[in-house]
């Protein structure tokens, strides 16, 4: 009897995570958060300083942009 219970309960919790995967996967809004944190997770730490316009950001600098985004 406790191992039905068991096998259940693990049948119900890959249910909720299918379901909150393919939630993740068809949402645009979340789709566009994950693209717009991989690039900016990229963006701080290339080794290359960012240049917008004549200000050129390095190191700290990077983070506080990004902070500020």
């Amino acid at each position: 009897m406790e191992t039905n219970f068991l096998q259940y309960r693990t049948n119900y919790l890959y249910i909720i995570l299918v379901i909150l995967v393919f939630d993740v996967i068809t949402s645009p809004f979340i789709a566009f958060m994950i693209i717009a944190a991989v690039i900016l997770f990229l963006g701080i730490t290339a080794k290359d300083q960012i240049q917008i316009g004549e200000t050129s950001f390095q190191g700290k600098e990077k983070l506080y942009l990004a902070c500020g985004l």
